[in-house]
């Protein structure tokens, strides 16, 4: 075999390469940006209705286990960029039935609604409402993901354990006001 023929194939095979490497790439980007844009909106749309500065708020009774301020917007990033891997490996995967997106769809939803119930109308009653439907949901698409993809299922459990520990907050904060 002559030498231009050897470095012919190469080129070819890096050209294929190249090729193989663009389209993984732009196959793998499209899922991985609609799972973070679709979670970090419902992040943003949460910032945008919480006031934890209001006069309304610091007037509330708040349980003697109520965390340190710091605390929540720590923690709901984690959660939520757990919740953004385990959506993008539901899309990636092509398994991400309707059933999946609605309970997605849900509860970012809920997530958004409790914030607007609890700290812009104020109303502690909706707000335990909106987050006991919250936690129903959130167990559902947990069951679902366990069907369906463990990681995803895996990484959904710090939602619905935050949810259930920020729901006793919710329920307290009702109690003793």
């Amino acid at each position: 075999m002559s030498v231009e023929k050897i470095k012919s194939r190469r080129k070819f095979k890096i050209k294929k390469l190249n090729i193989n490497v663009k389209n993984t790439v732009k196959t793998q980007a499209k899922p991985f940006l609609k799972a973070f844009l679709l979670v970090g909106l419902v992040a943003v749309l949460g910032n945008i209705f919480t006031n934890t500065k209001s006069a309304w708020f610091n007037s509330l009774f708040l349980p003697e286990f109520y965390p340190p301020a710091a605390t929540f917007p720590i923690v709901w990033s984690i959660v939520y960029l757990f919740m953004a891997v385990g959506l993008y490996l539901i899309i990636r995967s092509g398994c991400c039935d309707a059933e999946c997106k609605k309970l997605y769809i849900i509860n970012g939803v809920l997530n958004v609604l409790w914030t607007i119930a609890f700290f812009s109308v104020n109303s502690l009653v909706l707000s335990v409402i909106i987050f006991v439907m919250l936690l129903v949901f959130a167990v559902l698409l947990s069951k679902k993901l366990y069907c369906t993809n463990k990681l995803a299922f895996y990484l959904s459990l710090p939602y619905v354990i935050w949810l259930a520990f920020a729901f006793m907050l919710n329920y307290a904060i009702f109690l003793l006001n």
